[in-house]
């Protein structure tokens, strides 16, 4: 209940936007993805710190870790080029608040 409370309010800057639906939707798809690749490399630098980890292991979680992080990078690459394919059909100041929005 506090996590979508959390996320609400987070998000409450796109839904009070006055942008269209599909542009609020792929802002706040950017904005998780950008969290969860923060997540991944936070997770990367605590494995890295890690010296209970054989070398091996460290590799092995690394390994994945990076698999999965590449794969939400693509995904943000994704989102972005939707994102600024939608921005060239907007308006010059709704352009602007959706890059805006998107920096966050």
């Amino acid at each position: 209940m506090k996590a979508a409370a959390a996320e609400k309010t987070s998000n409450s800057d796109i839904d009070d936007s006055g942008l269209a639906d599909n542009v609020k939707n792929l802002l706040k798809m950017i904005r998780e993805i950008k969290k969860q690749i923060a997540e991944k490399q936070a997770e990367m630098a605590a494995v890295m710190a890690d010296k209970s980890l054989s070398p091996e292991q460290a590799r092995a979680r690394l390994s994945g870790l990076q698999s999965a992080l590449s794969g939400l990078q693509a995904s943000l690459t994704s989102a972005q080029a939707s994102l600024t394919k939608a921005m060239k059909e907007m308006s010059a100041g709704d352009a602007v608040k959706a890059a805006s929005l998107a920096m966050k």
